[in-house]
């Protein structure tokens, strides 16, 4: 489990930030072009609860960990078992 923050952090690094780890879907002229942009955890299994915070894999954990430092993130980890 992965609980973070940003201190200050403007709108578009956020939205990058969220491109980078959760990815997303872009539409365009009216939804007549669609653009699909694949962040790390697109084919990852993970679960978003409540707003920032994730439930991850150990094996995903240092990569994560890397792009939440990428931005300068506050982040908090807490070992949860099944």
């Amino acid at each position: 489990l992965i609980c973070y923050k940003f201190e200050k952090i403007n709108p578009i690094k956020r939205k990058q930030f969220d491109r980078e780890l959760f990815g997303t879907v872009e539409k365009s002229h009216n939804g007549k072009y669609i653009t699909k942009i694949e962040g790390y955890l697109t084919n990852k299994k993970f679960r978003k609860p409540v707003k920032s915070t994730i439930l991850i894999e150990n094996k995903n954990l240092k990569n994560v960990s890397k792009i939440l430092e990428k931005y300068n993130a506050i982040y908090e980890l807490f070992k949860v078992s099944k």
